[in-house]
């Protein structure tokens, strides 16, 4: 007899999946590599806004989502270029 324990999903490993984007992402830029990198740059960059602006619940949600995007990385750009001066 099935219980509902035996029919619960898999649990998802979310670091996993997260990984395995960025690197099939690499793999797809690598494979791209014919275009110019702003040429890449910009098919991602409206490649995912359009994403964005189709998933979220409005425009304002969804530029949202791509501002945050930019400031996390931007950050963490600055913060890498910081731990490598203190290395020094």
């Amino acid at each position: 007899m099935n219980t509902k324990k035996d029919m619960a999903k898999p649990e998802i490993n979310r670091e996993e999946i997260h990984d395995q984007l960025w690197f099939d992402l690499l793999d797809a830029t690598e494979k791209a590599q014919e275009l110019s990198i702003p040429h890449v740059v910009h098919l991602g960059i409206q490649f995912f806004t359009r994403m964005a602006l189709d998933c979220a619940p409005d425009e304002v949600e969804a530029l949202g989502i791509v501002m945050e995007a930019v400031k996390v990385t931007k950050s963490t750009d600055e913060l890498e270029e910081l731990e490598c001066t203190c290395d020094e």
